[in-house]
């Protein structure tokens, strides 16, 4: 079984993950700075997805692994050693548990992958997160100053790991695409990275994917019309804390 890459489990399991969250209050700060250790069984194979994540000012810590067992005994395992109370619920053929530990919330996801499980835990500072609330707004408003009146900020995952910070942004507003490529074009070039090439596809109502580059920073921006018909941002930008040598 492979491991699967961060971008499809951005795009898909966290949404799931976090929605879990909205049903609990935040609790108490008392251990906002212990990140929880989630142990897993003597056979499961772990591989690291993110070390340190903000998603939509949420942080967040993400770790993957892989089993034979499948996702019902693995289930019996992890009840029994995440304890009392948890929640539990199935979205798609995805089982998922959840439940406090201090100022952080705990995620568990197990799916079926071949003969075994794919599991996804998340470990959210909440406490951190209701701290932080100016930051996070600070950093919304400044991403939708660039766009027309009316833009909305979808999402702004953040990632650190491996010397460098991957940003990821969703937007969507009612301007047309070529309006937004140039909003994304001054935007990029306020971060110091200069536009290197546009391409236009024909085959996603004229979507625009343009590429950027920096000092050890590069970035890609597609711009194109969703089924609902409004324009869709997505960029993507990465910074290496150390140049490459």
């Amino acid at each position: 079984m492979a491991a699967p890459d961060f971008h499809s489990i951005s795009s898909r399991a966290l949404i799931l993950l976090l929605s879990c969250l909205c049903i609990w209050p935040v609790a108490a700060e008392s251990a906002e700075n212990r990140w929880p250790q989630i142990a897993l069984p003597a056979h499961a194979r772990a591989f690291e997805i993110v070390t340190q994540a903000s998603v939509n000012g949420l942080p967040m810590q993400l770790r993957g692994f892989l089993s034979d067992s499948g996702p019902e005994q693995l289930l019996v395992w992890f009840r029994q050693r995440l304890g009392q109370p948890l929640v539990e619920s199935t979205i798609g053929n995805k089982r998922v548990l959840g439940r406090f530990d201090g100022a952080h919330y705990i995620t568990l996801q197990l799916e079926p992958a071949g003969q075994g499980t794919r599991g996804l835990i998340a470990v959210t500072a909440l406490a951190s997160a209701f701290s932080q609330r100016a930051e996070t707004e600070v950093a919304a408003a400044r991403l939708l100053s660039g766009f027309a009146p009316g833009s909305r900020l979808l999402n702004h995952i953040v990632s650190s790991d491996m010397g460098k910070v991957s940003t990821y942004v969703v937007l969507t507003n009612a301007q047309d695409e070529e309006s937004n490529l140039q909003s994304v074009k001054e935007m990029m070039r306020m971060d110091g990275l200069a536009l290197q090439s546009v391409a236009i596809s024909g085959a996603a109502a004229g979507a625009r994917t343009a590429f950027f580059k920096g000092r050890n920073r590069e970035a890609v921006a597609i711009v194109y019309r969703d089924a609902s018909g409004q324009s869709a941002i997505v960029m993507n930008q990465i910074h290496l804390l150390v140049a490459a040598r």
